[in-house]
């Protein structure tokens, strides 16, 4: 009996949470690879910085989109011998974006573990930046759907707005012995007047 207590609690501490992860994370617009699990994403209005080469030498240059971004991380979870290489990932997400036509914008030959590029989808331009870390055990995707922000800011009309003399400073209570900056001040900082902090 008292094993299979701690069989479920083993249950519901680790097998729950990790379904739970599986089902709140979702390929975003590209399938991840083969045993690779997606452990971490975040979908938010972003900027995404983009390197492009160009074709007639080996400088590159920045260019910064905002954006709809979601951010994947995937991990292996294969067989140790059969991980892929940083190449394999980075020239798989490369045909995947021709496939949809897409360009490929950053692929320098002595930096096999990132690639930059960019394409259209349902008339919509997307951004893509993939990156390789511990000889392919991880990687990063990140893809960027080039839009402009909603402000989620409201401006009050005047009869929505109270007055300091309703609401006091900041519509907070100040206590009396509080400091200019709303802070109770202690009597003795240890520094003199003529003492400066460095940050």
């Amino acid at each position: 009996m008292k094993q299979f207590f701690m069989t479920l609690f083993l249950f519901l501490c680790f097998a729950l949470p990790a379904r739970a992860a599986e089902e709140r994370f979702k390929d975003y617009i590209f399938r991840g690879m083969p045993n690779f699990k997606l452990g971490e994403q975040a979908r938010n209005f972003n900027e995404l910085t983009i390197m492009s080469t160009k074709p007639e030498s080996e400088e590159t240059e920045e260019t910064t989109y905002e954006g709809n971004l979601v951010f994947s991380r995937y991990g292996y979870a294969g067989k140790e011998g059969s991980r892929p290489s940083p190449l394999q990932i980075v020239r798989s997400y490369q045909e995947a974006v021709k496939k949809l036509g897409g360009e490929i914008l950053y692929n320098h030959k002595t930096d096999r573990n990132n690639f930059h590029g960019s394409f259209t989808r349902n008339d919509k331009q997307y951004y893509i930046r993939v990156s390789v870390f511990n000889g392919g055990a991880m990687y990063d995707v990140y893809i960027l759907e080039l839009a402009e922000m909603q402000n989620d800011i409201e401006i009050l009309d005047d009869d929505d707005s109270e007055t300091q003399e309703d609401a006091g400073t900041n519509g907070l209570d100040m206590p009396e012995d509080m400091g200019p900056s709303g802070l109770e001040m202690p009597e003795d900082m240890g520094i003199s007047d003529s003492e400066t902090m460095v940050g």
